[in-house]
């Protein structure tokens, strides 16, 4: 079995906070670190985080935490990158919500497929109000389902890049990003982990929902 970070920005997010970490104690796959990155909060997210500590232990998940100040989703991304030592990684707004197979699932595809820089799942539009009522799904063609180059996709937005929904082969990423960087914003985390492991390189797809 290999290893997967999960990566959290986290700023004002202490509503989430709860529903978001036990969707991750939930999963069936065993080997999980989650990296919570807190990115200036002015609320108790720092609190509600740091109580899941024992609980990450005895799933015999870690959990790592750190603060920084507020500079937005993709600087704080920036920091949780250079916080891991996993395989695969993938990334998770503070808002989203894990089904219970859904790492477990990724992790298959990717053992199973040496030449996927990545593989992604289907997923779950809802609204707040209520989470139960099924919105819409991120991918209904089979077209699009088959499909492994997805760069220019993701360029025009035929495709959907949203966190929670790819996991990523580390070295992979690593390889390819050490020659053009990741630049610290307040926004483009998504595209800048996938556009460039989509580049010439094979994305795998579950047709599988793996989150909401």
């Amino acid at each position: 079995m290999n290893k997967v970070s999960i990566l959290i920005p986290c700023y004002n997010g202490l509503r989430y906070i709860e529903r978001c970490m036990n969707s991750i104690l939930n999963q069936s796959y065993d080997l999980i670190e989650a990296i919570v990155v807190n990115d200036g909060s002015t609320d108790s997210s720092e609190e509600e985080i740091l109580k899941f500590t024992e609980r990450f232990k005895a799933r015999g998940y870690k959990l790592k935490y750190k603060e920084k100040t507020n500079g937005g989703a993709a600087s704080a991304i920036k920091v949780a990158l250079s916080m891991i030592d996993t395989e695969y990684f993938m990334l998770l707004d503070i808002d989203d919500y894990l089904f219970p197979r859904g790492i477990e699932v990724l992790v298959k595809l990717l053992d199973s497929n040496k030449d996927y820089t990545a593989v992604r799942g289907n997923g779950y539009f809802v609204d707040e109000s209520n989470l139960d009522k099924i919105n819409g799904e991120f991918i209904k063609s089979y077209s699009e389902k088959k499909k492994e180059d997805i760069f220019e996709d993701l360029v025009y937005s035929r495709t959907y890049n949203w966190a929670g929904s790819y996991m990523v082969r580390t070295i992979s990423y690593f390889e390819i990003i050490k020659s053009i960087g990741f630049v610290e914003s307040k926004y483009g985390q998504n595209l800048q982990i996938l556009l460039p492991i989509s580049y010439k390189k094979k994305v795998g797809y579950v047709d599988y929902h793996v989150m909401k």
